[in-house]
């Protein structure tokens, strides 16, 4: 804007030079006026977010009573990501919302922590939980974008102690 303005008074003042300098009445004056672009600011193009996914399950315990939880869905690809929702005692269905598309184990651990007792979503618990079945191994669950994984029900508290891995550092 100040460019212009600046061009305008320039070509203003060259305008009353030419008239002042004339002495006869039939002087013409040709005046250009050339514009300089002004440059302008391009915007970044920005990144379109990734919808992220759902996971859901029921919870159970082996007791009376389900104690307070704290559910993880920790990657099984990228160290150090992971995703987690608290549950109250007796609640017995939890959501994690807002997991990035990927693959994840998903476990409950008591709070606080006790080391012998966590519950994973293993092959145990697509088995039934029965006594025949052999094997505690994680169930890997794949989150795709915008989609919800349901019936995953970290209910394995039968396996060995160390098992399941302990609960990532936040």
């Amino acid at each position: 804007m100040c460019m212009r303005i600046r061009a305008l008074l320039i070509l203003t003042i060259a305008a009353m030079l030419a008239i002042a300098s004339c002495s006869s009445g039939n002087a013409t004056v040709t005046v250009v006026v050339t514009s300089t672009p002004v440059p302008t600011a391009t915007p970044k193009p920005t990144a379109t977010p990734i919808p992220t996914g759902t996971i859901s399950g029921h919870l159970g315990y082996p007791s009376e009573f389900i104690p307070p939880l704290a559910i993880y869905a920790i990657s099984t690809t990228s160290t150090g990501t992971h995703f987690r929702v608290d549950t109250a005692q007796n609640q017995t269905a939890y959501t994690i919302k807002g997991v990035k598309p990927g693959t994840y184990h998903v476990i409950a651990y008591l709070k606080p922590d006790l080391p012998a007792l966590r519950g994973g979503y293993s092959q145990f618990v697509l088995c039934g939980l029965a006594a025949g079945c052999p094997s505690h191994a994680l169930v890997n669950v794949v989150v795709h974008p915008g989609e919800t994984v349901k019936n995953v029900d970290p209910t394995d508290f039968y396996a060995p102690a160390g098992t399941f891995p302990p609960p990532p550092s936040s």
